[in-house]
């Protein structure tokens, strides 16, 4: 028998999916990621992966991005290791973050250096975040940073994350401004929040709406 390839009818729902998904119709575009993903269509199966794991659901999550990796798609090793680890699986999912490595993915790098961190190895989750920020991944050098910063090598923290927000990791904003107070310069952790804030980081824009309330309790009353 020939291979079974997807149908141009799984093709077309794909592409009107990432459509929907674009205009926040998270709902609708799942909806035809299922459709696509029955159809054969291996990145249907692991956008429908990553809604589902997205929202809790990584059982279900599991089985869609086990089928997108025996498609062959790039990426999916990662998400089917998050979504094992999900359900408490964890040597099934350093497994497919490591067959993700070996393949040259910076995400299941950062991965696999995350569940390191969680069993304790530092040496190794640093290892290999260095590696994953070396092949593009941001939130990896901003994580190298955190762990520089968390035994005091503050000066090579600090230009790890410098160049985690110069590649667009905002969280690396938000942490240049938590140093910045930490020293007392409240001027440059105040510009450090705002550009982080600016980009989207939750936790500076909570950092500028409380330096906003500090300062309004400063002002003088009458």
């Amino acid at each position: 028998m020939g291979e079974c390839k997807p149908s141009r009818t799984s093709e077309a729902a794909h592409n009107f999916a990432l459509g929907l998904q674009d205009e926040g119709d998270v709902d609708g575009a799942e909806r035809l990621y299922r459709e696509a993903a029955e159809g054969g269509l291996a990145g249907s199966a692991r956008n429908l992966a990553l809604s589902l794991a997205r929202r809790g659901e990584y059982g279900e999550a599991a089985s869609w991005a086990r089928q997108a990796v025996e498609a062959g798609h790039d990426s999916a090793s990662d998400l089917l290791g998050l979504c094992l680890e999900g359900v408490g699986r964890i040597s099934d999912a350093k497994y497919w973050y490591e067959v993700g490595v070996e393949a040259g993915d910076p995400k299941a790098m950062k991965s696999l250096g995350a569940l390191a961190e969680k069993e304790g190895d530092l040496t190794e989750a640093e290892r290999l975040w260095r590696r994953a920020a070396e092949a593009g991944d941001m939130m990896a050098a901003n994580d190298v940073g955190r762990l520089l910063a968390e035994r005091g090598e503050e000066a090579e923290a600090k230009m790890w994350w410098h160049r985690a927000f110069e590649g667009g990791d905002a969280k690396a904003a938000y942490n240049l401004g938590v140093m910045s107070e930490r020293h007392g310069d409240i001027e440059e952790a105040r510009c450090w929040w705002r550009r982080g804030a600016e980009n989207g980081d939750e936790d500076a824009i909570r950092a500028v709406s409380r330096q906003c309330r500090t300062r309004r309790g400063q002002l003088p009353s009458g």
